[in-house]
């Protein structure tokens, strides 16, 4: 919940898509790289966020639905 918020707040900051990476310390640790990608899963299941790559081994971006 608090990370699903965290990215929500990030993306309003930002007013535009963000590239995947951004979500994430330059240290992260293995926990919170699992609990971001799981707050992303459940941001797209709730349809408030879109993620896209344009092509491959493009950088994947998430958007504000």
């Amino acid at each position: 919940e608090e990370k699903v918020q965290e990215i929500l707040s990030l993306l309003k900051r930002e007013n535009r898509s963000i590239g995947f990476h951004r979500l994430f310390p330059e240290q992260a640790s293995r926990g919170v790289v699992i609990v971001t990608f799981l707050a992303v899963l459940e941001l797209v299941k709730m349809k408030l966020i879109r993620i896209f790559q344009g092509a491959p081994f493009e950088t994947i971006r998430i958007s504000p639905v």
